[in-house]
């Protein structure tokens, strides 16, 4: 993933700066140090990544959830 094209790059980076803008906002609105919130959004984050796949994520069941 390290080989990504300037617009891959700039979608990426889009996306990484809302996810930010928004952490920061719910820090503040719940007066947690943003620092810290930031941090244990990536460890929870990390996880995730770690021990989940996202292959079917978001796709529709038979019985129309997701």
């Amino acid at each position: 993933m390290a080989n990504l094209n300037k617009k891959e790059f700039d979608d990426l980076n889009k996306i990484l700066m809302r996810t930010l803008k928004s952490l920061i906002k719910c820090a503040d609105k719940h007066n947690i140090d943003r620092d810290s919130f930031i941090k244990y959004f990536c460890s929870v984050f990390g996880t995730m990544a770690e021990i989940s796949t996202f292959e079917h994520y978001g796709e529709e069941n038979d019985d129309g959830t997701i």
